[in-house]
């Protein structure tokens, strides 16, 4: 049964004297009447400490019509192409729909439609922040531009920032600032790249992002990294929120284990911050191999980015050739060893011919691979080539590279 069908099937079998139920606004009226039977009951037997408690009831709140909840109902479901199970939360979080007339509904959606372009991605929009479909939104919108503008978005981060989020035009510029400032971020002389993060995420100015923000950036502190270049950092990586404060500082203290200083390290999370998403053996083992040739961490700072290249493809028998073959090019920079193909590292790097270089690659490959199935396996460890698990402290240590 198509979609459409099935909504308004679910409607004419609540009806419109009973389907407000469901969604605890109003009741049929004969349990309206049972229920003002016993509240009048509670409040004689309570007596006169409760007089001001019967007083209210004396002048309950106007019920809110069954119809006018159906029509409402109805033009979320059809119009807006708001799903039945949200139907509730909408309500509950935006009763002032109920207030609106099914025109002013649909008029509302109307304007909010170019803007998001898409119907669903309309839809979406109002089940996370019902209240934009009322016609206080506007105001509020404009409101939330005046905010957002005065801090320093750009007019594009604006809308950006709204759409992706429209319960930010609810925040205020007070609020903004001190939960910020809280999480250890200031706005003042931030770099472009930080608005454009925040307008990305911009759940961040509320207060449970700017809860999830503090820790990392206390982290980065801890790096000795200067507090404007903290959020820096995660603006360029956004993932790195996702990943707990352990694997950031496991990474941190294999850079440093490898000889790293503070501003080495802070050139590394800043040039190439997903390194620190990297699993632990994918960065020690370059680290290592660099070690071995006698190639410093400055090298790495001045490079960060080696972390996309294969260790064993790549830089393992680059630097071997080199060592063999043209032991002073070893003193180049890492980009420019590493940023070409094979034949034209042969040519123009090594001055040799690119067959003798791919069968001097070909064997050192197969020799470190034979090297890692020799290894002795602990328990736990898988028994295949180039195991995740290998690449321990321990293990890399007893590699011969």
């Amino acid at each position: 049964m198509p979609l459409l069908a099935r909504r308004r099937r679910w409607l004419r079998r609540c009806g419109p004297a009973g389907s407000c139920w469901i969604f605890g606004l109003a009741t049929r009226p004969e349990g309206r009447a049972k229920q003002c039977q016993l509240t009048a009951a509670g409040a004689t037997s309570s007596g006169s400490a409760e007089a001001s408690s019967t007083a209210a009831q004396a002048n309950p709140p106007p019920l809110i019509d069954a119809s006018r909840v159906d029509a409402v109902c109805r033009e979320l479901l059809d119009t807006v192409l708001l799903p039945v199970a949200q139907l509730h939360r909408a309500l509950v979080e935006a009763p002032e729909l109920l207030a609106c007339t099914p025109a002013e509904l649909r008029k509302q959606h109307e304007v909010l439609l170019p803007v998001w372009r898409r119907p669903r991605r309309l839809a979406a929009a109002v089940q996370e922040f019902p209240s934009m479909l009322t016609p206080d939104f506007p105001a509020e919108l404009s409101a939330g531009l005046g905010t957002l503008s005065q801090l320093g978005f750009t007019r594009e981060q604006v809308s950006k920032a709204i759409l992706r989020w429209p319960a930010v035009v609810q925040l205020r510029r007070a609020d903004i600032v001190r939960t910020l400032r809280r999480a250890g971020l200031s706005l003042d002389n931030a770099e472009p790249e930080v608005f454009q993060f925040l307008a990305e995420h911009p759940r961040l100015l509320g207060r449970e992002g700017a809860a999830a923000l503090r820790p990392k950036l206390m982290l980065l502190r801890g790096w000795r990294l200067p507090p404007p270049l903290c959020p820096l950092v995660l603006a360029r990586c956004p993932a790195l929120l996702e990943e707990s404060d352990s694997q950031l500082q496991e990474i941190a203290d294999i850079f440093v284990g490898y000889g790293a200083t503070w501003e080495q390290l802070h050139a590394v999370v800043l040039g190439y911050p997903t390194a620190l998403r990297l699993q632990p053996e994918l960065v020690r083992l370059p680290l290592k191999l660099l070690a071995d040739f006698d190639i410093g961490m400055d090298k790495v700072a001045q490079y960060p980015r080696l972390f996309i290249h294969d260790p064993v493809q790549y830089l393992g028998p680059r630097l071997a050739f080199l060592k063999v073959y043209s032991p002073e090019k070893l003193r180049f920079k890492l980009v420019t060893l590493l940023s070409r193909g094979d034949e034209e590292f042969a040519e123009r790097i090594a001055d040799r011919l690119p067959e003798e270089y791919a069968v001097f690659k070909d064997a050192w490959v197969r020799q470190f691979e034979e090297q890692v199935d020799s290894l002795p396996l602990r328990p736990g460890m898988r028994p295949y080539a180039l195991s995740r698990a290998l690449w321990c402290r321990e293990t890399t240590e007893d590699l011969w590279l």
